[in-house]
């Protein structure tokens, strides 16, 4: 543990000397991050410390403690300027993670949904108030009015003067059938809406979609319903979002579910941000999962690797999450020329 306290003073130094080289972001679910309190009218009774799990206090600032350590974990250079957090249960848990773990040094600030999701979970967004300015925030309630999260979206202003919009999901998973299918399209094409909106009324809109799409990138409802390419691709329209994390084989991705990997946790951008004529400029080898060692455990199906889990049934295994997490980096271009 001093190890590790020497390693995030010196991060936060070394921070402070060189000044911000980069803007970053990644996305994370945390895998049921609740609280130990009931929250009326939701359905966490499993979360409580007589529930099935058997919640106590110790884990669940065990379980704070490891998100902390996760984002702290991302990039080695300097600490990530905007998190997209999936499965956080309230305030509660977002003010414990950001002021009473390492990251409390970072004066990261949060905003997260007030959801109807029927087991009382959230998507919070942690942001650096020195490198995203946000102006403008809100939460988007699916047009059905079904028991689900809500989409988080926030405007903010980057160090360059310039605006950048991010929408932070978790879309309804699969299980649900047909009903299921219908809220997810439904709330992408809500999504939709508002990125086309953006286009009408800004000029080379800097647009971010991250979070826990439960949904391949190549599923229809990514490349049709949100209208998303991949970046190598020619043609396309002007408004596509662009797909920079590939997912082409079993050997990796966010999420294993019966020995197969697939990345349903992705991040989407508007291809404004792949010119190097812009104020901020990425490129596809800078997205990338984040399957550090620590983050893993042995699969014995398959000899392989898979995500170090919190949980297995109600058995707590002292582990991170179910998923890994997504990273982007984006290089400033203070000196391009207009």
């Amino acid at each position: 543990m001093n190890r590790y306290c020497a390693f995030i003073s010196f991060l936060l130094i070394f921070h402070g000397a060189v000044g911000q080289m980069h803007f970053g972001v990644m996305t994370y679910n945390c895998e049921n991050a609740f609280d130990t309190i009931h929250d009326s009218g939701f359905d966490d009774y499993e979360f409580l410390p007589d529930g099935e799990k058997q919640w106590k206090r110790w884990k669940f600032f065990d379980k704070i403690k490891k998100i902390a350590r996760v984002i702290l974990s991302v990039d080695s250079v300097q600490p990530v300027d905007v998190v997209c957090l999936c499965e956080v249960e309230n305030d509660t848990v977002v003010d414990y993670l950001t002021k009473r773990t390492f990251l409390s040094r970072l004066g990261y600030e949060y905003l997260i949904t007030k959801s109807d999701d029927s087991r009382g979970l959230d998507v919070a967004l942690l942001y650096s108030p020195f490198t995203f300015k946000v102006f403008e925030s809100q939460s988007i309630r699916n047009s059905l009015g079904a028991k689900t999260r809500d989409v988080l979206r926030a405007s903010g202003e980057l160090m360059t003067g310039d605006t950048l919009d991010v929408f932070a999901l978790h879309l309804p998973s699969k299980l649900g059938g047909e009903k299921s299918e219908e809220l997810r399209e439904m709330i992408v094409k809500d999504v939709r809406k508002c990125i086309d909106s953006l286009f009408m009324s800004r000029l080379n809109p800097n647009i971010i979609v991250m979070g826990d799409f439960n949904s391949d990138a190549n599923s229809p409802l990514i490349t049709k319903t949100l209208s998303v390419n991949r970046c190598i691709e020619n043609g396309g329209k002007y408004t596509d979002l662009c797909q920079l994390l590939y997912h082409s084989s079993n050997d990796s991705g966010t999420y294993k579910y019966r020995g197969v990997w697939s990345a349903i946790d992705n991040i989407f951008v508007s291809r404004s941000v792949l010119s190097d004529y812009n104020s901020i400029y990425t490129k596809p080898e800078w997205c990338r999962v984040i399957d550090l060692p620590f983050l893993l455990e042995n699969d014995k199906s398959d000899r392989s690797k898979r995500p170090r889990r919190s949980f297995l049934g109600d058995y707590y295994r002292n582990g991170f999450s179910d998923h890994l997490p997504v990273y982007l980096k984006f290089e400033y271009l203070f000196n391009k020329e207009n």
